[in-house]
């Protein structure tokens, strides 16, 4: 009777800790009665539950193109077959969980986290549409599937043996991959030249030319991108609407000496882990966005000057949406400054630290620079009260005329000097596992605070 009076707080201690506590029913006849621990059947059984909703609703999405009157018109159901490739990738994401006897705690998280960010682009995308039978169709299923994978991760999370066996895993690089890093910047090949006078140096005598050759948007998936001494822009002007420069949504990237220029949503960390280092970041409006785990080491992040009067800038606008992700924004050691644009009016805008995409949003800024470009309040609501009792946001040893906090928000939820031990959550060491797979790429790096 005693052991059946633990499993039964167990699972209400389960439910609690998931955003959909009916998912969890499923599962409560299997766990054992006799011992506090999840077992890794239970858990798998729900990996394997998520990965069949997933395959369900892949088909079904086929089905709907197939049988769609739209389906002639592809701009039509584009959000659709971008719910089809995120459904792929989840896929990959889940099965990779049951296959591999992954020898990190973080590699786990990292792959459920990213599965339910990609239900979350998913709605986003069919929303960009006016299908709306057929959205309501898979955005239905994609709920659903998104609900599961949740409280899988709230079981990995309450798993009470998931941290003895996760120190010893390393990651390497491929031969070709340690070329690029060694490489010359004179060997590192350019797709694309606009060079009106038609001389030898260019490529293309219009921008029409070669934007049809090379996408104004570079996205990465798959694990283990790196670039290296790369220009990425999206030159649509600042005035337009969501005009991603590039969007990673690949595990153990590393973007080095590199800049992305944009306006309005510049740079898209969409999910898993992603360190920058020695790049420049340009943008206006939420342009580092998204939801995966990434650190930015040593980088220049600079607000640019929009285009009218009364626009405000937000640097960041982080999207996690459930509290057991291992996602977030760290912004360490970098350089806040305005953009050259900007720097002769800059007191005629506003610019803020970030805004909270998501409900559970967290971003932190530790030992960066930060000019006065950046408004006393530093960060700012996204709409009415929403997120403010949820969100993560924190600062430590800024420097600057930017970086006091006596005049910053009065959340519950901000941090206005962390504490070193809650700071050093958010190094490369804790925060991406940079310690077991950066080495092998030869990008420079802390792996601690600075100090």
């Amino acid at each position: 009777m005693l052991s059946l009076i633990v499993l039964f707080f167990l699972i209400s201690d389960l439910s609690n800790a998931s955003p959909f506590p009916s998912q969890f029913s499923k599962f409560s006849r299997q766990a054992s009665s006799e011992t506090l621990k999840i077992s890794k059947g239970v858990f798998d059984e729900s990996v394997r539950l998520s990965m069949r909703e997933a395959e369900s609703g892949r088909a079904l999405a086929s089905n709907v193109i197939l049988s769609s009157k739209y389906k002639t018109q592809m701009h039509m159901v584009a959000g659709i077959n971008d719910c089809i490739e995120l459904l792929e990738d989840t896929l990959d994401l889940l099965s990779n969980i049951i296959i591999t006897n992954f020898n990190h705690e973080d590699d786990v998280r990292t792959r459920l986290s990213a599965a339910i960010t990609n239900q979350e682009t998913c709605m986003e995308s069919l929303d960009k549409y006016k299908l709306q039978v057929e959205k309501g169709i898979i955005k239905s299923m994609v709920q659903k599937l998104s609900h599961s994978i949740t409280s899988s991760l709230a079981l990995y999370m309450s798993m009470s043996n998931s941290d003895n066996h996760f120190r010893n895993a390393t990651w390497k690089l491929s031969s070709a991959e340690l070329k690029l890093l060694e490489a010359n910047i004179e060997e590192i090949q350019v797709h694309a030249v606009v060079d009106k006078h038609g001389s030898s140096s260019g490529t293309h005598k219009t921008i029409g030319e070669a934007i049809g050759v090379v996408a104004s948007l570079v996205a990465a998936m798959g694990d283990g991108f790196i670039a290296r001494d790369i220009t990425f822009v999206n030159s649509a002007g600042g005035d337009k609407h969501q005009a991603v420069a590039l969007r990673i949504g690949s595990d153990k990237s590393v973007i080095f000496r590199c800049s992305i220029v944009g306006y309005q949503d510049s740079l898209y960390t969409h999910s898993k882990r992603q360190f920058y280092r020695d790049t420049d970041i340009y943008g206006t409006v939420d342009f580092i966005f998204g939801n995966s785990a990434v650190v930015f080491q040593n980088c220049n992040i600079y607000p640019r000057k929009p285009l009218s009067s009364g626009l405000r800038n937000f640097i960041t606008a982080q999207g996690r949406t459930d509290p057991n992700q291992n996602t977030g924004i760290s912004i360490h050691n970098c350089r806040i400054v305005p953009a050259s644009d900007l720097a002769p009016s800059k007191s005629k805008f506003v610019t803020y630290l970030g805004r909270p995409w998501k409900k559970y949003s967290r971003t932190v800024v530790m030992q960066t620079y930060l000019d006065d470009v950046i408004h006393p309040s530093g960060w700012s609501a996204w709409s009415g009260n929403f997120a403010l009792g949820t969100l993560y946001y924190g600062e430590y040893m800024n420097t600057g005329p930017g970086a006091s906090t006596s005049g910053r928000v009065r959340w519950a939820s901000y941090h206005s000097s962390l504490t070193p031990t809650q700071a050093q959550a958010f190094t490369v060491a804790a925060f991406i596992s940079g310690n077991l797979w950066l080495p092998s790429t030869g990008v420079s790096f802390d792996s601690g605070l600075l100090g």
